[in-house]
């Protein structure tokens, strides 16, 4: 409990700070809509608020657009029965990163009628699409343990079935964590981040990432990854006016006697 409220209050305070008003997060999940709102309602608990409101959709069913998606900060997007239109959303996810929005995809977004459009053919995701695994017994192995996706995350364990793609990481993309047999786990590519887990805790299925763990802060960082705004861009200052020196009576004497001159060569 400490250190969700730690986590809560670290956000708070990167928000404030910037100056950045709080906004809001959202969950496109192809499944189970009961195990949609569980994933909600632990990113919403994570985040104490945060994030701003957490709203979750059905992406079996609705494809968002780029104007349904700039109403959030950052979005989870994950599936299970398949995306609706997965062209199309992602030509809609990679529009919505090169306006500013974090993307954060999820387990079996990478396989299962996987995504795809623009956010997959020009190259915006930091690990490949591969196919589904379910070992079991798999944990969290930090990669880089500094990085604030991990932060507050002391432990993850991802239960009896540990639902993950057999990915690989992309050239450019940061690894983050890995999971305890060598599969990236977390990695990051600009604004687009892949959480390589299923997001339903083992609140919703027995077999499910173990909720006694911090699954839930994993999420809820990776959507607070740029929950502050970036700087703008600072002002460009316009070119300061040459100055010109004003001319003395001994300069204008000069320029006369120049002129003189040249006129009267110019007569010859």
């Amino acid at each position: 409990m400490i250190t969700k409220l730690f986590r809560s209050a670290a956000l708070l305070v990167c928000c404030l700070i910037s100056g950045f008003s709080f906004a809001d997060v959202a969950v496109y999940g192809a499944n189970n809509q009961t195990w949609n709102e569980e994933v909600r309602d632990k990113i919403a608990a994570a985040a104490g608020g945060a994030l701003g409101a957490v709203d979750f959709f059905d992406a079996g069913v609705v494809t968002p657009t780029l104007v349904d998606l700039q109403n959030y900060t950052a979005v989870l997007v994950y599936s299970d029965g398949g995306f609706a239109d997965p062209v199309a959303l992602g030509d809609a996810l990679a529009d919505y990163a090169d306006a500013g929005g974090t993307v954060v995809l999820s387990t079996f977004a990478f396989n299962i009628n996987p995504i795809a459009g623009r956010l997959v053919t020009d190259s915006y995701l930091p690990v490949t699409l591969g196919p589904q695994s379910s070992p079991g017994g798999l944990t969290l192995v930090p990669v880089d343990a500094g990085n604030g996706l991990l932060a507050g995350v002391s432990s993850f364990a991802g239960g009896s079935s540990s639902y993950h793609n057999t990915v690989s990481l992309e050239a450019g993309a940061t690894l983050v964590a890995e999971w305890s047999n060598g599969v990236p786990l977390i990695a990051v590519l600009g604004n687009v981040i892949a959480l390589n887990m299923y997001p339903p805790s083992s609140d919703s299925r027995s077999d499910f990432w173990d909720a006694t763990t911090e699954g839930d802060i994993m999420m809820s960082n990776a959507l607070g990854f740029v929950g502050v705004a970036p700087p703008p861009a600072a002002p460009v200052a316009p070119p300061k006016p040459v100055p010109v020196m004003p001319l003395s009576g001994l300069g204008l004497m000069i320029v006369g006697i120049l002129v003189v001159a040249r006129r009267r060569f110019m007569q010859r």
